[in-house]
C-alpha cells in the first residue's frame, strides 16, 4: 500500500513539474532596409515586420515574391504571404473551419490567435463577447 502510495504522490509531483510547451517569437534583427525579421519557432518560419501599402491581393503577392532582403550579408529572396484556409466556406468557433473565431489552422490565425495570444469576439464553445478578446 506504501509503494502505491508513493507511486501516486511521485506521479502527482512529475505532473505538477510539467509545464506547457510554447512556441517562442525571435526577433533575429534589423535588416538593411530597417525592418525586423522575427522567427517563429512552432512553425519554423521567419515573418517579415513591415506593412505595404493598402492594394490589390495580385500586386501584393507579386510585391512579396519580388522582395530581396540583405540580412547579415546573407540575401533572402524566397518571400511570399502568409498561408490561409482554402475550401468551402464552413462557419465554426473552435478554430479548425475556414471562417468565423479563432481560425488557427492558418499561419495568420496562428500568429494572430497562438503567438500573439489574441482572442477572438467568440470563444471557442460559441459564447460571444470573451473577456479581453481582441488584440492586445
Amino acid at each position: 500500500m506504501k509503494r502505491i502510495l508513493f507511486s501516486l504522490l511521485a506521479m502527482l509531483v512529475a505532473f505538477a513539474l510539467v509545464t506547457p510547451v510554447h512556441a517562442v517569437m525571435i526577433n533575429r534583427g534589423t535588416d538593411t532596409l530597417g525592418n525586423r525579421m522575427i522567427y517563429d519557432t512552432d512553425l519554423d518560419i521567419t515573418w517579415y515586420d513591415f506593412s505595404n501599402a493598402a492594394n490589390t491581393w495580385a500586386n501584393q503577392v507579386a510585391w512579396a515574391g519580388a522582395l530581396s532582403v540583405d540580412f547579415g550579408g546573407t540575401t533572402y529572396d524566397d518571400w511570399r504571404l502568409p498561408a490561409t484556409v482554402d475550401g468551402l466556406r464552413v462557419w465554426g468557433y473552435d478554430g479548425t473551419t475556414t471562417a468565423g473565431f479563432n481560425i488557427t489552422n492558418s499561419e495568420m490565425g496562428h500568429l494572430y490567435y497562438t503567438e500573439l495570444g489574441n482572442k477572438g469576439f467568440f470563444a471557442t464553445d460559441g459564447t460571444n463577447l470573451q473577456p479581453g478578446w481582441g488584440a492586445d
